[in-house]
């Protein structure tokens, strides 16, 4: 027979800290490999399960209603909806905490790129743009072209991980034992120039992705760090860090080999303050998929180009972005065309809207006479 505990202790137990968050990626951990192939194979827990898990340890008992409390791996029916439903649920929490929004951030940094599950990469992509927004970020990253190596980043977290457990006002001298007896690290090192060490370092996304993990367990370990003046430069670095990985992850997401994945990109890139780069945006609207170039049209269509505030540049520039649009306009593809068309109808300034590309051709003519009308090779 199971041991009940009373429904207060229990409810204590699972809102405590940031286990919610913790319980979703340690799932989306299950269900992937690291490369994030698909497993069949894992222990999935619920968020009671994992919280009793992680407060409880080792203990041989047994609790009525939870399955696999035991952590033994099992067969997993539909990784794929264990894959949605955690992404989901972790994008459904609040934003705000640096703790929480960091944990979300490994899981989508992660998955966004990584994930087998096309739709899997969809979702974290969506939700990547959420905190992008929030970040600040102004466009996507490109990575470093020679990135720290494992070999290099490891030693910097070590002694990240030991000044940070050092700062802590709990006894954690075991943990910082076995990392000096594990990295070789001997002389003392304060957490300002661990911090100044991991910066050093040029991290492309996996870097990155390993450095957060650092930060997040360091801020989820004391309020100090958390929320007081001891961490106040880890703070900072964690929102780099999330900021970054939301730019790189974003990049790799723009160049999906899925339609699906590069339409969720558009999405996210709308989050950030200033929309969606305009590079970037070209680039969307050319794309080879209506799935994608539309969600571009439909961004440039509600936001409007970004042009110069000098009313004789902004002419010019209203003038190129006619030209792109007339020429997307001529693309064969029944949806491309319609949605360049609306986008012409709010940005041609011509006194008429159109969904039909032969209404603008004779616009042009009329108003250009002579002039050639703008290629479909211009679009592309």
């Amino acid at each position: 027979m199971g041991t009940r505990l009373p429904l207060v202790l229990l409810a204590t137990m699972v809102v405590a800290g940031c286990q919610i968050p913790r319980a979703k990626l340690h799932n989306l951990r299950e269900v992937h490999s690291p490369e994030g192939a698909v497993r069949y194979r894992g222990n999935v827990q619920s968020d009671l399960a994992f919280a009793l898990t992680r407060s409880l340890g080792n203990t041989p008992i047994r609790f009525e209603g939870l399955e696999n409390f035991t952590g033994e791996d099992e067969a997993i029916e539909d990784p794929l909806a264990v894959d949605l439903d955690n992404l989901v649920e972790l994008a459904r929490m609040k934003p705000g905490d640096p703790v929480v929004d960091g944990i979300a951030i490994e899981a989508f940094g992660w998955l966004a790129v990584d994930d087998q599950y096309v739709l899997g990469r969809e979702r974290a992509v969506l939700a990547l743009g959420k905190h992008a927004g929030r970040l600040g970020l102004e466009g996507l990253i490109e990575a470093p072209a020679l990135p720290a190596t494992p070999d290099e980043v490891s030693p910097a977290l070590a002694s990240l991980a030991r000044a940070g457990l050092g700062s802590l006002p709990t006894q954690v001298e075991g943990a910082v034992a076995e990392l000096n007896a594990t990295f070789g690290i001997t002389a003392e090192v304060s957490l300002e120039a661990a911090i100044q060490g991991v910066r050093a370092l040029a991290l492309d996304r996996a870097g990155c992705l390993r450095a957060l993990a650092v930060t997040n367990i360091l801020l989820e370990r004391s309020s100090d760090l958390q929320s007081g003046p001891a961490g106040e430069e880890l703070r900072a670095l964690s929102a780099d860090l999330r900021r970054t990985i939301c730019g790189l992850a974003l990049r790799e997401a723009a160049a999906d080999e899925s339609p699906v994945v590069r339409a969720a990109c558009v999405i996210a890139l709308r989050r950030l303050p200033g929309g969606v780069p305009e590079d970037s945006l070209k680039r969307f609207l050319a794309d080879p998929s209506s799935v994608v170039s539309v969600e571009a049209f439909r961004h440039l269509t509600s936001e409007g180009p970004k042009l110069s505030a000098d009313p004789i540049e902004a002419a010019a520039e209203r003038e190129e972005w006619v030209r792109l649009l007339l020429a997307h306009a001529q693309i064969p593809e029944g949806r491309h065309a319609t949605f360049a068309c609306e986008a012409l109808g709010s940005i041609a300034e011509a006194g008429f809207t159109s969904l039909r590309p032969e209404d603008w051709t004779e616009w042009w003519r009329s108003t250009r006479p002579g002039e050639l009308l703008p290629s479909p090779g211009l679009g592309s």
